[in-house]
């Protein structure tokens, strides 16, 4: 009951500036994409415009959200006051959702490759700030459109004998945390899904 899928079509310069700023180390970069989700009981038509910022190593994401069935207006007119949703969580998604806009329009980008993986997530019970993912069976394919978001076809495995851990917090990571890292061995590593999936 913790595990969803996570869809993702990416967004990218004709020259792949996104990718070549990851590949090249560039501290302050960003990827842009739509994003939408399958959960066992979900509203199939909400899907998200998003900026994922990364400063270092600290990661800051805007998020809008929309229904499925707009995004095509969405994108072709990019009437915000009409389609982005408002509420609570997302006081600020219609200024996230110009600042999407601006990089996509202002940089020429365009939808490049679609990456899928199935998610478990988990929350520490005393700390809703902490969140524990396993991220398997990434996949992915090429793609000009948004029309391919939900659709299974044509993907192809990027990892099969592997997932991805990621630890998500705000701030800092807990003693009992850090001590457990160390006592299981793991180390932090680099894994975008973007860049390795293009590759």
């Amino acid at each position: 009951q913790h595990q969803y899928t996570v869809r993702s079509i990416y967004f990218d310069t004709a020259t792949r500036r996104n990718y070549h700023e990851k590949v090249d180390g560039i501290e302050r970069r960003k990827k842009i994409r739509i994003r939408g989700y399958d959960f066992s009981t979900r509203d199939e038509n909400r899907v998200f415009l998003e900026i994922k910022r990364k400063y270092g190593a600290f990661i800051i994401k805007n998020r809008a959200p929309a229904y499925w069935s707009d995004l095509p207006e969405l994108l072709a007119n990019r009437d915000i006051e009409k389609h982005i949703q408002t509420g609570p969580g997302f006081e600020n998604a219609q200024a996230d959702a110009r600042q999407f806009f601006y990089h996509v329009i202002s940089a020429a980008m365009r939808p490049v490759i679609l990456v899928t993986y199935e998610r478990e997530a988990f929350y520490v019970t005393f700390d809703r700030q902490i969140r524990i993912t396993f991220d398997k069976n990434i996949r992915f394919r090429l793609t000009q459109t948004m029309e391919p978001l939900f659709e299974e076809e044509a993907l192809l495995p990027l990892i099969t004998d592997h997932f991805v851990l990621e630890l998500k917090f705000h701030d800092s990571l807990p003693e009992w945390m850090l001590d457990i890292l160390t006592d299981f061995g793991l180390q932090r590593r680099s894994f975008s899904k973007y860049a390795l999936s293009l590759e």
